[in-house]
């Protein structure tokens, strides 16, 4: 189930700067400059989101590490821990003009097999589709909402 979200109208939330002609945000979690690409301002933006509306604790959240997915290395997006540092959220991000079709939640589904993750996140900064994997009763189930997550 995907539902709508607007995450891009937020961006003033996000720190920029020009730098040698080039428009730069800076990422609150690896505390560096990055340059603004469209995916990169949908997952900072969806990091706000995380800190800000699920109220995730920004020093469990990991961003783009690098993981070896049946012998090749992949890098994700976004991971978040729980207390215990396991994993329980992994975000894929997609720039807004990609649709969030079934190749993107293979493409995060198939990185949950290292990482094995509770709750799988796509988004494209308007819209957001997450599944809740139950490892117990190996069930897997759409949610309408984010909120079940925090």
């Amino acid at each position: 189930m995907i539902f709508e979200v607007d995450l891009i109208s937020q961006k003033d939330k996000l720190l920029f700067r020009e730098k040698e002609g080039e428009r730069q945000l800076f990422c609150l979690i690896r505390k560096k400059w990055l340059k603004t690409t469209p995916e990169e301002l949908v997952r900072q933006l969806f990091i706000i989101h995380l800190i800000d509306q699920l109220n995730f604790n920004k020093n469990r959240i990991n961003v783009e590490k690098s993981l070896h997915v049946n012998g090749i290395l992949k890098r994700f997006d976004v991971l978040v821990y729980n207390e215990a540092m396991e994993p329980v959220v992994l975000i894929e991000c997609k720039a807004p003009h990609i649709p969030l079709k079934q190749h993107v939640f293979d493409q995060v589904s198939n990185y949950n097999q290292v990482i094995k993750a509770s709750y799988l996140i796509i988004t494209n900064g308007n819209q957001i589709a997450c599944a809740y994997i139950d490892r117990i009763n190996n069930t897997f189930k759409y949610l309408e909402s984010l909120e079940k997550i925090a």
